[in-house]
């Protein structure tokens, strides 16, 4: 894939959704101020909230476009990395602790394919410490003769069946949205 084509699909994926999604709750409160006022400044703080959040994200995809593959193409030490920042950064009552676990024998890989995996598993960890509620948030990876493994658990509480019957296939898993994986299963609810 052509680094204009991933920052293109980087930036669509966080930074311009997130600014379309924005624009139509700023519209809605607009349209509501008039009528309800206090119902609209309600609406406004909860999207001035999720600006803040769209802001962090931006600035997240920007770090990971910055992010250089020359220090490393170990997949164990880069995702490592990234759990354990996501874990001491967590704000709330909740925090969950990270743990990473390996399979195989770990090896260097292709600079394209070691940021393709990271990003997949980039996306899930900050899924996962955002929404899971979970104690424990974590990373399995696999190394076979002719495949990686990757996969990402929490004791979290799940996704919301309503999430997965109006919207099964966007934003559920992101490796199936980034085309980086053939064979993506997930368990809804909890996995004990």
């Amino acid at each position: 894939m052509s680094e204009r084509t991933r920052i293109a699909r980087e930036l669509h994926d966080t930074l311009l959704q997130s600014f379309h999604g924005l624009l139509f709750r700023f519209q809605a409160v607009s349209d509501l101020f008039p009528q309800r006022p206090a119902e609209a400044k309600e609406k406004l703080d909860s999207t001035i909230d999720q600006a803040a959040e769209a802001i962090t994200e931006g600035r997240d995809a920007v770090q990971d476009l910055r992010s250089s593959t020359v220090v490393t193409t170990n997949l164990v030490i880069t995702i490592g990395a990234l759990g354990q920042e996501l874990a001491a950064n967590q704000a709330g009552h909740i925090r969950a602790a990270f743990g990473i676990e390996v399979q195989g024998a770990p090896r260097e890989l292709h600079p394209i394919l070691k940021d393709e995996v990271y990003r997949v598993a980039g996306e899930a960890l900050r899924n996962a410490f955002k929404h899971a509620e979970a104690g424990q948030i974590d990373v399995g990876i696999g190394y076979e003769e002719r495949q990686l493994r990757l996969l990402v658990w929490d004791d979290g509480n799940g996704i919301d069946p309503k999430v997965l019957e109006e919207a099964p296939t966007q934003d559920i898993l992101a490796c199936w949205h980034a085309g980086a994986c053939r064979d993506c299963r997930w368990a809804p609810g909890r996995m004990d």
